[in-house]
């Protein structure tokens, strides 16, 4: 359908909505020396390719004459060196916020089986001495430094419906106190760790900036710069989901601007950083910021346009959608509960990262007041409190492992205290095959089947070592899930593996 007047409304077709979408994040890791001192080892970057199981490994590259090694997954995944010697883990492309859950929490799977690896090796060649392989899943530590944590979304048909990014980047700046994943410091609590961009990542164009445009990879994708690195189901959903509605409605116009007007405090990264404080009473109670009340009249107005009024624009809102928009209203209802002082912040911790760690935070300080300690809220023991939310330990003697430790997110997550959207047997699954509706199910079916020489998100080379030749796979269209008939005939030519 072509864009047509409609009773005074501008329609549109499906092709506004999101191809698919994808997350990508920088490891945190520390490694004991022999003196156990916690260092920041850029070994595991260059080796972590053999530690990847048998059993989900597909394709090993680079690695050596200079070259930085990538590995892709057979579940589509890719897993590689990047340039700040650290290991960057993504997802496969996939088609929905939920199954982008799914494969975020395979991609965690893979980078414990990796440390364990890391871990036992080590060992052996520090016999009868124990070592410790800690990492953080937070996108800022100690030294101000900012890892990379990206969702990106392919969108399609820009020249005939643009993305009026100011729009986005309003949501970007409001959404802290939904998707943040907390940060406690000396100077306080914030929702987020990230709202600037790569401000302090001097090294690299984006300088700066909230997001860019990556056009690269075949289907074109916009690329979140800012975002956090979150242990909750829910705020992975609702961190991917949300952006994809603000996507959506910002290609829409008379839609769009419905949206509220955000105040102004210089750029868009400047009124994120007014957004993200954290407000608390002495005695730990939520209350907005000077902006806060604006930020969530704007969260609330964008679930509300997508309920309500987007199918005046469009034939079908697809379901994904509309239960994203309904659970984001539910929560700025609940967040303005809480603000108002009618209900507790711990209504908001089974979804809500910032809000579980300050559960914690608050926990730890009644605890400490019992014994006559008087804590504030941004002294040490909160910032320590902070740092034991969303690690993972692993600790290894002689080849073997003996201790496996996480921190009390992950627990609060295995419990069932933070929501649960995926089940353990759909993460195994995720963790081993592909999404079956984009162009990871070929990757993944042309690794497990053949040897693949060449392989990267849009094209990959099939090549067969008793016999010359070669067999080139392109894959523009991140939705492509079938190959074309030439291609199936020439590969029925090439060795399967056994």
């Amino acid at each position: 359908m072509t864009e047509a007047q409609a009773g005074g409304l501008v329609v549109v077709d499906r092709d506004i909505f999101p191809k698919a979408m994808g997350h990508e994040h920088e490891t945190g890791h520390t490694v004991s020396s022999i003196t156990g001192e916690m260092t920041e080892n850029r070994q595991i970057a260059n080796t972590f390719q053999i530690y990847i199981p048998d059993t989900v490994d597909g394709y090993n590259g680079g690695g050596h004459a200079g070259q930085n090694p990538v590995s892709f997954l057979l579940n589509g995944s890719k897993v590689y060196k990047g340039g700040t010697n650290l290991v960057e883990v993504t997802t496969p492309e996939c088609s929905s916020p939920l199954d982008l859950v799914r494969y975020r929490r395979a991609a965690e799977l893979l980078w414990h089986d990796i440390m364990r690896g890391y871990a036992e090796e080590l060992s052996l060649r520090r016999p009868g001495m124990e070592v410790q392989v800690r990492s953080q899943y937070r996108v800022i530590d100690g030294d101000r430094s900012r890892k990379a944590s990206h969702l990106s979304i392919g969108l399609d048909n820009l020249d005939t419906y643009p993305v009026a990014t100011e729009y986005v980047l309003d949501h970007m700046a409001a959404r802290s106190f939904v998707t943040g994943a907390g940060y406690a410091a000396a100077r306080g609590m914030r929702y987020a760790q990230k709202v600037g961009g790569l401000r302090y990542e001097l090294g690299y164009a984006m300088h700066g900036t909230m997001y860019r445009w990556a056009p690269d990879d075949g289907t074109t994708r916009f690329e979140d710069r800012c975002g956090d690195l979150n242990i909750s189901d829910w705020a992975v959903w609702q961190h991917a989901g949300s952006l994809a509605l603000a996507l959506i409605v910002a290609r829409v116009p008379g839609l769009r601007e419905q949206l509220p007007v955000m105040p102004r405090a210089g750029d868009h990264t400047e009124l994120a950083k007014h957004l993200n404080p954290l407000q608390l009473t002495e005695d730990g109670q939520v209350r907005p910021n000077a902006y806060g009340f604006a930020a969530v009249d704007f969260e609330q107005s964008l679930a509300e346009i997508v309920m309500d009024k987007l199918l005046y624009y469009v034939d079908e809102v697809p379901a994904m959608y509309y239960d994203v928009a309904s659970a984001l209203y539910k929560y700025c209802e609940d967040y303005r509960a809480v603000v108002k002082g009618e209900k507790d912040s711990a209504i908001l911790a089974d979804r809500a990262d910032w809000a579980m760690k300050l559960q914690g935070i608050l926990r730890n300080r009644h605890r400490d007041e019992a014994f006559g300690i008087q804590r504030s809220l941004g002294d040490f023991e909160m910032q320590a409190t902070d740092l034991r939310y969303d690690f993972k330990r692993v600790k290894a003697r002689d080849g073997e492992i003996i201790e496996e430790r996480q921190g009390f997110g992950f627990r609060s997550r295995d419990k069932g205290a933070l929501v649960q959207l995926v089940r353990p047997i759909d993460i195994e699954r995720a963790y081993r095959h592909p999404p079956s509706d984009t162009r990871a199910a070929i990757r993944g079916d042309l690794l497990r089947k053949y040897d693949v020489t060449v392989c990267d998100w849009k094209r990959m080379r099939v090549g067969d070592s008793e016999r010359p030749g070669k067999c080139i796979v392109e894959m523009p269209d991140v939705t492509t899930t079938e190959l074309s008939p030439e291609i199936r005939e020439q590969l029925s030519t090439f060795k399967q593996k056994i």
